[in-house]
């Protein structure tokens, strides 16, 4: 198959869907697939994946790729008759192909949720949508609940295939954190990492919040934030308003070749994100990177993330607007620390069988025929 892939995100940029294309790009390449990305970006910026045909990066905002593609499309896919299948990244992109006759190529897009739920088209969403939606062959929908809000607000024609996304056990795997322990000057105190771009809806400054009890109970623990965003200089306002000092560290953003060690790290990882009528969590990649590394994980039980994480199997699910389950979560898993390593030992045993990008690649391949 000679596949284009159409995406508003991809590295160097870092992020779920981001990594979502990178690891199922690199895999149709490997299965001895044409691939070819249009997407966003400077001429400069670095081609992570040599393989590809091409690496088109056009110069227009991520969230506006679509109406570049109203007049870009039309003549890249004239001059590439091989192209027999379009892969968008978001529904959005197949908006951007509404000037393009189908043809004989066959069109698919991954749902993940957000962008069901806002959009730049404004009061011409749902129709954009419904309009995007009644050209493809089928759309993979990332969990349980973006299903749900795909069959409730896209085409009723559109096929839908559940697809999960995936991680790589080989690269998340546990590994000794014992340099990052040197480096934080942690010595051996207990750690609840979370790893992630710092938005409200991450709900982060809940588990900042969840601190004080935490110490209360087991008083060495630590809490590590790693990654950035507009939420950071808030979160570390509101540490030192609980006087939380080097309870609470702020790494910024985390190298790909120490995200391991750094989920290694943790006693317990925790991200309680939230829901709204504009945003969810549409499954949540970083849940199955911190069990391949056998770190339990507390989560919010919302969106997608109960297709993540196995509740009271591979980690706990909680109300993520009630501090008090978020720290009895929390501090359940530190005062139980077997407990935790089996839940950590289970969620890598279910993410080898079920969760690797392997699988969720061949079952996209398989839907491309």
């Amino acid at each position: 198959m000679d596949i284009l892939i159409v995406t508003q995100d991809f590295p160097p940029e870092q992020g779920g869907i981001q990594t979502y294309v990178l690891e199922l790009a690199r895999r149709f390449l490997a299965r001895g697939h044409t691939v070819r990305v249009v997407c966003p970006g400077k001429r400069t910026d670095a081609n992570p994946l040599p393989g590809l045909r091409e690496c088109v990066r056009l110069d227009v905002a991520s969230s506006f790729l679509w109406s570049r593609l109203l007049t870009y499309l039309p003549g890249y896919l004239k001059e590439r008759p091989s192209i027999t299948h379009i892969l968008y990244a978001q529904w959005q992109g197949a908006a951007g192909a509404i000037r393009v006759p189908r043809g004989k190529r066959k069109e698919f897009a991954l749902i993940h949720g957000r962008e069901l739920l806002t959009s730049v088209f404004g009061p011409l969403g749902p129709w954009m949508m419904r309009k995007a939606f009644a050209r493809l062959h089928a759309a993979f929908p990332n969990s349980n609940e973006v299903m749900r809000l795909t069959r409730e607000r896209a085409h009723p024609a559109c096929p839908l295939q559940l697809i999960h996304p995936g991680v790589d056990p080989e690269a998340f795997r546990p590994v000794d954190s014992a340099f990052l322990r040197a480096r934080y000057g942690l010595g051996d105190a207990p750690v609840i990492v979370s790893i992630g771009r710092m938005v409200a809806r991450k709900n982060l400054r809940r588990l900042v919040e969840a601190m004080p009890a935490v110490r209360r109970a087991i008083p060495r623990t630590r809490l590590l934030l790693g990654g950035t965003g507009p939420e950071r200089d808030a979160l570390m306002a509101r540490a030192r308003e609980l006087s939380l000092g080097d309870a609470v560290l702020f790494p910024g953003r985390i190298g790909d070749a120490e995200l391991a060690a750094h989920y290694s790290l943790g006693s317990v990882f925790a991200l309680p994100s939230l829901a709204s009528a504009k945003d969810v969590e549409g499954f949540g990649i970083v849940y199955l990177e911190a069990g391949a590394c056998e770190v339990p994980v507390v989560g919010g039980r919302t969106g997608g993330v109960p297709d993540a994480v196995a509740d009271g199997v591979t980690g706990l699910l909680i109300d993520p607007e009630s501090q008090l389950q978020l720290e009895k979560a929390l501090i359940a898993l530190l005062l139980d620390p077997e407990r935790g390593k089996a839940m950590g030992r289970k969620a890598r045993e279910r993410i080898q069988k079920s969760f690797t990008w392997e699988t969720c690649a061949e079952r996209i391949l398989a839907s491309l025929v």
